[in-house]
């Protein structure tokens, strides 16, 4: 099913304000009919593309034809594709009547709620970080003497679905210790508990990521492949 973009951000993705574009968006769930998410200046071309490659949206071929079929479209428009490691992407979803996996980690996890607070865990740690002082944006952290070891925060807050996204980061030399899969629990547990649904996206090359979703009882709701262009 080809969806039209809202008209206003594909106004504005397609200023001179704005670096970046996304004229086409491909998500396959793993339940339910794919959708591709369309710029109205390329929606003959996405209807076509999306008619002859059903059922098999994102394999080789489609992909490999959807950069040529674009290719003189985003030209037009004064853009070029960008290929990165996040153009393809896993979402996952926690809904509020799931169950996170038992654990017998003993790993501490500390929920952080003031800015205050933070700002001084951030001077010691050498990192930059910031949450409202609204008593709903929070984050789970690891800390020793101080020291933020690993963290999971919300990014993105989805009013419509009553939903929130959130990532997890964990310091280089301290990976592979279960630090970043118990922050990722606690906050989870912490929002499903407020009967919030909660998203989590990793690119499809980031196995380890992937693999702390599954660990924490995430489901896979589906890949998206995003063609990025930016402004020439």
């Amino acid at each position: 099913m080809v969806i039209i973009e809202n008209k206003e951000l594909e106004q504005f993705a397609l200023s001179p304000l704005s670096c970046f574009a996304v004229p086409v968006e491909v998500f396959v769930p793993t339940c339910g009919e794919p959708t591709v998410l369309s710029y109205s200046v390329c929606e003959r071309e996405s209807r076509e593309w999306e008619e002859k490659y059903k059922g098999r949206l994102l394999s080789d071929e489609a992909l490999e034809d959807l950069h040529n079929s674009f290719e003189a479209v985003v030209k037009k428009l004064s853009l070029e594709r960008v290929p990165n490691e996040n153009e393809w992407m896993m979402e996952y979803v926690f809904t509020p009547d799931m169950h996170l996996p038992k654990s017998d980690s003993a790993v501490k996890v500390h929920m952080i709620s003031s800015n205050a607070v933070l700002s001084k865990i951030c001077e010691i740690s050498g990192c930059d970080i910031e949450i409202a002082d609204d008593g709903e944006d929070v984050i789970f952290a690891v800390l020793d003497e101080g020291r933020l070891l690993a963290y999971a925060g919300m990014n993105d807050v989805k009013y419509e679905d009553n939903s929130v996204e959130i990532s997890v980061e964990t310091a280089p030399e301290h990976r592979r210790c279960g630090y970043g899969i118990a922050c990722v629990a606690a906050l989870t547990k912490h929002l499903a508990g407020k009967e919030i649904t909660v998203r989590y996206k990793c690119s499809r090359e980031n196995f380890a990521s992937s693999a702390l979703a599954e660990k924490c009882g995430f489901k896979l709701e589906g890949e998206r492949f995003s063609f990025v262009c930016e402004r020439i």
